[in-house]
């Protein structure tokens, strides 16, 4: 079996729900390769993170790059990385991971993974997510997907509080990832698509260790 030491340069220290999505996309192809992960998400241009996440991890076999779109087009985002890669010259295999707007928006799919990630796998409450086409125009996903775990939680409102702070969200969201067994409906997204295609071609490729 393949082995593989991964890195994901994230945006950030939530984008590591991503580590979920790309796992999804190796068991679904039935690709014979053992990963293993590491994050690493500073606060710096893509081409300054790059450079020192080589320098930190130099065992990496496989990079994964992310950008949120957020505002832009998702082609101004692979362009941006397409400069740091070449600026710091990395020749590992490499994929982009840049989700139109943000992360989250590829978490609203799956309402009975929403209500475990709250607590609440037999809630009744209708959540009403969003309308896979709708997916990619929520404004302020991450925004989105709090709304939808506190509703699914069905907490009242004193109760809510103790779980509406940033970190207790962020676990919970995590668990929507972590909760989500068939990610293949995002497969409607160019951007999704574009990481997919590049994911099984890059592990696909990979020698034997």
């Amino acid at each position: 079996m393949k082995s593989a030491d991964c890195l994901l340069v994230a945006d950030g220290s939530t984008d590591r729900v991503l580590i979920d999505i790309v796992k999804w996309v190796i068991a679904t192809e039935k690709i014979p390769v053992s990963l293993s992960f590491e994050l690493f998400c500073p606060t710096m241009k893509v081409a300054e993170k790059l450079k020192k996440a080589l320098i930190e991890y130099p065992s990496t076999d496989v990079v994964f790059i992310h950008r949120d779109a957020e505002k832009e087009p998702w082609e101004h985002r692979q362009s941006e990385i397409e400069e740091a890669i070449a600026e710091v010259e990395l020749t590992l295999p490499h994929v982009s991971i840049i989700p139109v707007r943000m992360t989250e928006a590829w978490l609203c799919i799956d309402e009975q993974a929403i209500r475990r990630a709250a607590g609440n796998p037999n809630g009744k409450t209708s959540l009403k997510i969003p309308a896979p086409s709708k997916l990619e125009r929520i404004s302020d996903p991450k925004e989105a997907l709090n709304e939808l775990l506190l509703k699914a939680s069905e907490l009242n409102a004193r109760r809510r509080k103790k779980i509406k702070n940033p970190s207790e969200l962020a676990k919970m969201r995590r668990l929507v990832a972590a909760n989500i067994h068939d990610f293949s409906i995002l497969g409607n997204f160019e951007t999704f698509r574009f990481f997919q295609e590049q994911t099984i071609r890059v592990f696909h490729d990979l020698p034997t260790i």
